[in-house]
């Protein structure tokens, strides 16, 4: 592994401590895990998405265990618009980027290409829908 690419990697976890911490202070939003507890089992966890704090909360709420699992599907065409997006959104939440103008049938095949080994935060867009 080259110098560059172990600064990038501890540069994404510093921000991932970051946004978590600055998420929780920030909401004060605590996990309580009712009728379940946290685990690496397949899940997905579903925001009725109206800002970019949902996926971050979700994630923030996770174990650090759990976090390194989980990834996000995300709209490409809003986190590839700039080289800091990218770094957040690939880097630190290893986002799947999908092209939401695109076919529904490209959100199955994202939850295809995570192999059945990730945790799944899904954030449809506020303003549309997949159909599955």
């Amino acid at each position: 592994m080259s110098l560059a690419s172990l600064l990038r990697t501890a540069l994404a976890q510093a921000a991932g401590g970051g946004i978590t911490t600055f998420a929780r202070l920030l909401t004060g939003a605590q996990p309580r895990w009712i009728g379940c507890q946290p685990a690496s089992a397949q899940r997905i966890y579903f925001a009725n998405h109206a800002s970019h704090a949902d996926f971050v909360l979700i994630w923030s709420s996770l174990p650090p265990r759990l976090r390194a699992r989980t990834r996000a599907v995300a709209g490409s065409d809003y986190w590839n618009q700039s080289a800091l997006r990218r770094f957040i959104i690939r880097d630190v939440f290893n986002a799947v980027l999908i092209d939401r103008e695109a076919d529904a049938k490209l959100a199955v095949a994202a939850m295809q290409r995570l192999e059945l080994r990730w945790v799944v935060a899904w954030l449809p867009p506020a303003n549309k829908g997949f159909i599955f």
